[in-house]
């Protein structure tokens, strides 16, 4: 028992004094709120958040990623340590994550990051800002008080011209049920690079289903063919060659979270068949550990 609780006392000590979480990735440092859920997902899931870093290896020096519900910077981090020759537009509206995204993004040199607190969505003109656990969602505003969103292919007309000038090689994001919304915010810009896309797929009501089938039919429309499917804890669960049977994943995930009263999701990794050989590369070295 004395072991237990002398183990335990770091953890209480940096909850009661509100001291930061620091973790390392190669010689970068990312710093979290102190009760930030990732070092706990990292230590107990051996998958969990690896599959992004992997495949930033692989995308070419000077290429752009887009990186919406960036949080505290922790995707930005891991991928940058793998790949300083990316660069980054950083989207995080919640202020409390916004301020250690601005912190870890320090180690990024100026030219190759832009950050940004707006809320995305496409049909949404107002929302409020929702934090608990380490996440962030919205809700809609009823009223004028709340923040005013914008879209993809909007923030990106207005980022500096150098990043406007890279390929923008992936688009990453992660706003707990709110990413069909930033995907269709973006069909210009993605009809226009057709980047690789990292979703998350989390349906709080049909409404949200809804959505993310005219995403996944926009994807389709503009030549996505090829989907890997990854749980929630970071495994590859299959490979799909279509966006058909994404809909059924979606009405099971929405009943089971009515049963069960919590979210569920999955992710998404979705390309076109230029990126077929580059996509199998990365699944070889994720699968191997």
């Amino acid at each position: 028992m004395m072991n237990s609780l002398v183990k335990r006392l770091p953890r209480l000590l940096r909850k009661i004094l509100r001291i930061p979480y620091k973790l390392y990735f190669g010689n970068l440092s990312l710093y979290l709120p102190h009760d930030h859920l990732l070092p706990h997902y990292l230590r107990k899931y051996s998958n969990y958040d690896r599959f992004l870093p992997i495949l930033a290896e692989s995308l070419p020096r000077d290429s752009l990623v887009l990186d919406v519900g960036a949080n505290v910077g922790d995707t930005l981090i891991s991928m940058y340590s793998r790949n300083s020759g990316l660069k980054f537009v950083c989207v995080e509206p919640n202020p409390t994550f916004g301020k250690f995204l601005v912190r870890n993004a320090r180690q990024i040199p100026a030219s190759s990051i832009h950050i940004l607190d707006v809320p995305i969505s496409n049909n949404l003109s107002r929302v409020n800002l929702i934090a608990r656990g380490g996440t962030a969602t919205i809700s809609p505003s009823l009223s004028d008080f709340g923040t005013k969103t914008a879209t993809i292919d909007e923030i990106m007309k207005k980022i500096p011209q150098e990043l406007r000038e890279s390929k923008l090689a992936l688009i990453k994001t992660d706003t707990d049920g709110h990413d069909a919304q930033v995907v269709l915010s973006a069909a210009e810009i993605i009809n226009i690079h057709k980047p690789l896309i990292f979703m998350e797929c989390q349906v709080n009501n049909e409404e949200d289903v809804n959505l993310y089938l005219q995403s996944f039919l926009l994807l389709s429309n503009l030549g996505y063919t090829n989907c890997l499917v990854f749980d929630n804890l970071g495994s590859l669960v299959e490979k799909l060659d279509s966006f058909s049977s994404l809909g059924e994943k979606l009405e099971t995930s929405f009943r089971r979270q009515i049963n069960s009263g919590f979210p569920q999701y999955f992710d998404i990794f979705v390309t076109t068949p230029r990126d077929f050989d580059l996509v199998e590369k990365v699944i070889l070295q994720h699968t191997k550990g």
